[in-house]
């Protein structure tokens, strides 16, 4: 009922905002997509999100140019410091657009001109990014490229606040009932403001000083550019939660508990539209590497070996949509971002070096692909180095999130929460001992998590082997192809299935599919479920038999009511050559008045006869 209510007062809300909006065709302020309250819509990708997402397409090309350029000059911590610090100033971009559409509805003139100018000014950002030797080669002309950037930077900024503030000053958030106390507050708004004007403006200062040793520069701007933001982010967030969190315990009431945990995030997020974002992200990354060894050109002389070596190069990038895909889960109620506060900003964190990570796959096997009969050489071991370390890399990550989606809990005792609140008050041993788990079979566990997340390293033991290109690549197949089945094991064992209370709407119990690692309380505890479920469907059976024998129970009774109708008739036909035709047909209407009252069957007279009136039975009903 409080669903159907929910819906209701969703389209109640959405008609007024669209008769509010033909009034106000150029601006309208921002709309939240759903109260907390209401069951949340899925959403679909519009036109405009697939166009900024062609603009990444570029940036992804123009930071593997960076790499790209400076290892075919014989170096390789330039270019990687370069791309890292480019490719996430741009990325906050991407993310603050993805988050706030996840959050609000915009659809007027002025916010998509708005979408525009900051779509125009990340291809801007983009077309400035230069190589570091090109850099160096600028002399007073840095500072216009520094300024370019640092300039894009704070459009982005301007255009993100003004969103915030006009949602809290000009939108009828109160109306929708929707909590700001702690979704915008002045703190945490001028700290972001505050570090990304400083970030941008000692930008502009590295790049328009005269250094004269460039890693001096990258570190510097690496710290300039990501450090504040990303820290100040953890450690703002993070006291927020431990102060709500100190607030929720001292709550009297299960309502107040729930409203102070609420105002967390004032304006829910489309969880399931945020999660699909961003695995189309990295996939759009990963289809740049795939755009990458296919315009290589063939190298003359050994057509046969590049052939063979993009094939390989191929079924890597396959691989790593695949285990992604597969390891990664797919639902919003499985996601860190709806199951923890506490994880979340964790993988917002590691997020975007993921990203990073698979454009470093992708450049590294351009390099591998384009001098993959050089390998064997001292000068070309680098690209080695990197395919390898890049793919160990993006795959630590990729195991890294899988584990924070999941959680401590689910991880080691494969036990399933909605959220962290019913868990938050215990502690792992009496979460152990409710599970049932011994010691052994959970230190077993996590050793086989630990081989799941350490087994990428194994990929760093090719380079020193200075194996050609077919093979480098082949190696590195067969090894992730050992990494995919590690992952289908890992999935298969945490998969779940619902027992019978889940039809009920009440908290559902999971029980494992996976065998293999039960002891002797997970079997006795599952043989007692499936037992109850056997002992419902045998009462359900006793009561089928009992309606069957109360059916030929009433079969029986209408086969003497028609035996009685028979001799009733008999009697009838007798009566009236016996008796005079007064009496017969008095006597006629005394039987009719008879067969009326009667409660088995009501009967009729036609021309004298009594005719009855038979029960219909429904068998179907009563089975």
């Amino acid at each position: 009922m409080a669903l159907i209510k929910g819906k209701v007062s969703k389209i109640q809300r959405l008609f007024a905002e669209k008769i509010k909006a033909k009034k106000r065709k150029f601006y309208r302020p921002p709309a939240v997509r759903q109260r907390w309250d209401e069951e949340q819509e899925e959403l679909e990708n519009t036109w405009g999100e697939l166009f900024f997402d062609l603009i990444f397409v570029a940036v992804a090309f123009k930071v593997g140019d960076l790499i790209v350029a400076d290892f075919e000059l014989g170096k390789y911590d330039r270019g990687l410091l370069f791309a890292y610090s480019t490719f996430v100033i741009l990325y906050d971009a991407w993310q603050d657009r993805t988050l706030f559409l996840s959050r609000f509805v915009t659809d007027d003139s002025f916010h998509k001109l708005l979408d525009i100018i900051s779509g125009f000014v990340t291809a801007v950002m983009a077309f400035s990014i230069v190589t570091p030797e090109e850099f160096l080669s600028m002399g007073e002309g840095r500072f216009n490229y520094a300024l370019m950037l640092s300039s894009g930077k704070i459009i982005q900024l301007t255009i993100d606040m003004f969103k915030m503030w006009e949602f809290r000053y000009f939108s009828n958030h109160r109306e929708q009932g929707i909590t700001l106390k702690q979704h915008v507050t002045p703190t945490m708004s001028v700290t972001f403001r505050n570090y990304y004007i400083a970030a941008s403006l000692i930008t502009v200062a590295i790049y328009t000083s005269y250094i004269g040793y460039i890693r001096t520069t990258c570190f510097l701007w690496l710290a300039s550019s990501i450090v504040p933001r990303q820290i100040t982010f953890l450690a703002v967030l993070y006291w927020r939660n431990y102060q709500r969190s100190i607030r929720a315990k001292r709550a009297d009431t299960e309502e107040e508990r729930d409203r102070i945990n609420s105002e967390g995030s004032g304006v829910p997020i489309n969880v399931q539209f945020f999660i699909d974002r961003l695995y189309e992200f990295v996939m759009l990354l990963n289809g740049e590497g795939v755009l990458q060894v296919i315009i290589l050109p063939i190298t003359f002389g050994y057509a046969t070996t590049h052939l063979v070596s993009f094939v390989l190069a191929f079924i890597i990038l396959s691989l790593i949509q695949f285990i992604q895909f597969e390891i990664m889960p797919a639902k919003a109620e499985d996601s860190v971002v709806r199951r923890s506060r506490w994880r979340a900003p964790i993988m917002f964190f590691f997020w975007p070096i993921f990203c990073l990570s698979i454009i470093y796959v992708g450049i590294s096997l351009k390099l591998v692909l384009k001098n993959h009969y050089k390998l064997d050489k001292a000068e070309y071991a680098k690209n080695s180095w990197l395919l390898c370390s890049s793919l160990a890399f993006a795959f630590m990550l990729l195991i890294f999130t899988s584990m924070l989606n999941l959680g401590p809990y689910e991880l080691v005792f494969n036990e399933h929460f909605s959220g962290e609140k019913k868990s938050s008050d215990r502690n792992w041993r009496q979460i152990r001992s409710q599970c049932g788990i011994p010691n052994n079979v959970a230190v077993k566990r996590i050793a086989v998590y630990l081989v799941l997340f350490l087994s990428p390293l194994s990929l760093l033991t090719l380079p020193p082997l200075k194996l050609s290109g077919e093979f480098l690549l082949g190696s590195c197949v067969g090894i992730l192809l050992v990494i995919a089945a590690l992952t289908e094991i890992h999935v298969r064992s945490i998969r779940r299935i619902p027992d019978e209370t889940d039809s009920q709407g009440e908290e559902v119990n999971y029980v494992l599919e996976d065998k293999s690692e039960y002891d002797k309380d997970d079997i006795n505890r599952m043989f007692d479920v499936w037992r109850d479920r056997a002992e419902d469907l045998v009462n359900n059976f006793n009561n089928v038999d009992e309606n069957r024998c109360k059916i030929q129970q009433a079969n029986a009774l209408y086969n003497e009511t028609e035996t009685l109708k028979e001799m009733l008739n008999v009697i009838s036909e007798n009566v009236k050559t016996l008796l005079p035709v007064n009496l017969t047909e008095s006597a006629s209407e005394d039987m009719e008045d008879q067969l009326d009252t009667d409660e088995t069957f009501a009967g009729k007279t036609e021309g004298g006869t009594v005719v009855a009136v038979t029960p219909e039975f429904e068998l179907d009903n009563e089975i």
